[in-house]
């Protein structure tokens, strides 16, 4: 996941990483937090828990096999 003023993770570096899982199958889509997000609000910014962690959680349901 990356936000719109991530220094840590750049938006070409997360869609490259984006395309090589869909090759591979694994669907990750809405990686990118709208806002004026940096790495460190994923943590602990207002909205983490729906924002960041509630995809998070979307993305492994859809992803691991159960």
């Amino acid at each position: 996941m990356y936000g719109n003023l991530d220094a840590l993770n750049q938006p070409k570096d997360a869609k490259k990483l984006v395309d090589q899982l869909k090759g591979n199958g694994v669907d990750i889509s809405g990686v990118q937090i709208e806002g004026d997000w940096n790495h460190w609000d994923f943590f602990g910014g207002i909205g983490a828990g729906k924002k960041v962690y509630d995809k998070v959680i979307d993305i492994l349901d859809k992803n691991i096999e159960k």
